[in-house]
This record gives C-alpha cells, structure tokens and sequence, in this order.
C-alpha cells in the first residue's frame, strides 16, 4: 500500500480526498492546508488523520509515496520539488485534476453499466 499525502485541502484536496479512500492501493496519511478550518483538514481530523500547516514539516515526518499537491500554486509545487527530490512523487495540481475526472467518469460508468445490468435482469 501507498502512503499519500494531500497539500492543499480546499475543495479539489477535498474532493480528491474523498476518491482516494475508495482505493486501496493508497492511503491518505497525511493532509496540509495554510488554513486550519479548510474542509479537508477538518475531514481529516475526523478519520484521525495527521494534519497540518506546513507541508514540508508533514513530509518529513510521514515519508509518502506520493504526494499530490492540490493547491494550484506554483510557488508551492516549487517549495516540494525543491525539498523532496526523488523520494517521492509528486503529482501537480492539473494532473490531480485529470485524474479525479478520470476515475470518477470511470466510477459512473460502472454504475451506469450495474444499473443496465439490473433493468435486463429485473425484465
């Protein structure tokens, strides 16, 4: 299993958050955001996730496989590249982005695949 950490907990962090629990090949250990009330630090907490402010700091300290860097901000994805080097890898806003709207087109066209399935079988 994949240790992920999660920079950027505002509504894509969040959002990515939430896809990542439904696979098992990876596991959210850790999330950051400068903002302590972000809805993805707050979820975190919840499930007793590590949380935190600085990014850097939380990295040091889980050492993940991954990190995906939800903020958007280039200043910040230089801030990781700059101190992570070839540890881990991390995966930039816009890709983040892809990928969520990958698995979740998947996701719906499983369902959608299930419910044809059903209606066939119920007659």
């Amino acid at each position: 299993m994949k240790k992920a950490l999660i920079v950027g907990a505002g509504r894509g962090g969040t959002a990515l958050y939430h896809l990542l629990l439904q696979y098992e090949q990876m596991r959210v250990c850790a999330v950051a955001d400068l903002n302590k009330h972000a809805p993805g630090i707050v979820l975190a907490k919840q499930q007793n996730i590590q949380t935190g402010t600085d990014a850097i700091a939380l990295y040091e300290d889980v050492k993940p496989d991954v990190i995906f860097e939800a903020t958007g901000d280039t200043e910040a994805l230089r801030s990781l590249q700059n101190h992570v080097r070839h540890t881990a890898a991390i995966v930039p806003a816009h890709v983040c982005n892809l990928l969520y709207q990958m698995l979740t087109e998947k996701d719906a066209n499983q369902r959608l695949h299930r419910a044809i399935l059903q209606s066939t079988h119920d007659g």
